[in-house]
């Protein structure tokens, strides 16, 4: 049954992404369930390349030559992640690690760019938005109805499809809902019950797979959309103070549980079962984790190359963005991740899409993308981190002119929570 109606779901998708583009932006993160639930794994590039083909105009085309620091960012990392198979033991292994990892992650960004060229940022965030919603509920009633229980785990399994596999676009949908039921734009309020019923099913779905790095994402997220409104309502510079030093406070956490002694603690959130020997979960992690450090500290400027981590250790992947990155492409590559995020960060503020309708949104998607990266998944599927490209194309709208610039910001002086400007 999955495997028929999930795919069935996805060209839905599609073809309703050719007049909205957001649908075509939260396919990408269903694309990799519809793999799972149905054993193809070619899907997600194939879906990306049709999207860019929707999406390419001279318009959008020619807003990629207005290069932002994001894009710098991103094109230094994907340029070092193929130069890093040169000195793979393994070149050939390495070169297709490392396409796989630009043909993924590249494409999604340019699908991302070309986008945000032909749709204003709020309107694109909206569609956005109730495509979760909509991608999410047809998911969930799909999987609950096909899904047997694990016999040893009480965990959603279908096939070859983990808990883990299915559980990657939840904390999108979960906080997409929140996004909608708490929005106070007139025109929207028709999509608060739906989402109000998304939240539901989701949630228990959620509840049901039993994956705790989704709610940990969807914590993330949510703390980040609400810190970004107490700041666009210009709180006082002691509230302002107080929030950095907790988000400095929560890097250095986020840091220490990476490098860390124990990879139990990376599992926030772990109930009953929390570093327990019984947790087989995050045992497997202690090891994983210990793996990429000693890789790490074996090749520590330049890495063991792509695909290094699945070449010399017993694991495909340590479920920790660092010390993958750290473990593939050594000193040099985690600083490019840090280059990315400082980007992203200098832009969002130096070009005030703190008060452009829309960008908020999908830069809590980065948040939550990088903090589930934390506890899951691997570089290769960690695409939903170039959801950036939405911000690179707006901050290279914001600067060339001051007449682009009001096109983009619309000032107000009593901004609500999750709702756009008028």
């Amino acid at each position: 049954m999955a495997s028929v109606f999930s795919p069935a779901i996805l060209v839905l998708c599609m073809l309703l992404s050719s007049r909205y583009k957001g649908f075509g932006i939260a396919g990408v993160f269903y694309c990799y369930t519809t793999e799972i639930l149905t054993g193809f794994d070619f899907i997600t590039p194939v879906f990306m390349v049709m999207q860019i083909a929707l999406n390419a105009n001279r318009r959008s085309i020619s807003s990629i030559i207005r290069l932002s620091l994001i894009d710098v960012s991103v094109c230094f990392f994907l340029v070092y992640v193929l130069l890093s198979a040169f000195w793979s033991t393994d070149q050939g292994f390495a070169i297709l690690e490392a396409t796989r990892v630009i043909s993924v992650c590249g494409l999604f960004y340019l699908q991302c760019r070309l986008a945000i060229a032909n749709v204003g940022p709020e309107r694109i965030a909206w569609q956005t938005a109730i495509a979760f919603c909509s991608l999410g509920f047809a998911f969930a009633i799909v999987t609950i109805s096909a899904a047997p229980r694990d016999l040893v785990g009480s965990r959603l399994v279908i096939g070859e499809g983990s808990a883990v596999g299915l559980a990657q676009p939840l904390p999108y949908v979960l906080f997409s809902a929140v996004y909608l039921v708490a929005s106070g734009v007139r025109k929207w309020t028709n999509s608060a019950l739906p989402a109000i019923l998304t939240l539901a099913v989701v949630g228990y779905y959620a509840q049901m797979n039993g994956t705790r790095g989704v709610l940990v994402a969807f914590a993330a997220g949510f703390l980040s959309y609400f810190t970004l409104f107490i700041l666009r309502s210009r709180p006082a510079k002691s509230l302002i103070s107080a929030i950095g030093a907790f988000y400095i406070a929560l890097i250095v956490f986020v840091v220490f549980l990476s490098f860390g002694d124990l990879g139990s603690e990376s599992r926030l959130l772990n109930f009953s079962s929390y570093g327990s020997a019984g947790d087989a979960s995050s045992i497997e992690r202690i090891y994983r984790f210990a793996a990429a450090k000693k890789l790490f500290w074996e090749w520590p400027v330049f890495g063991s190359g792509a695909g290094g981590y699945n070449l010399h250790t017993i694991f495909d992947y340590p479920h920790n963005l660092f010390l993958e990155v750290a473990a593939d492409f050594g000193l040099v590559g985690v600083l490019l991740i840090l280059f990315i995020i400082l980007s992203v960060g200098i832009c969002f503020f130096r070009y005030g899409m703190l008060h452009v309708s829309g960008a908020p949104f999908f830069l809590t998607l980065f948040v939550i993308a990088f903090v589930h990266q934390q506890v899951s998944f691997s570089l290769s599927s960690g695409k939903a981190i170039f959801v950036i490209g939405i911000l690179a194309g707006i901050s290279s709208a914001l600067q060339p002119s001051r007449l682009l610039r009001q096109r983009y910001v619309q000032f107000q002086p009593k901004p609500t929570m999750l709702r756009g400007n008028k």
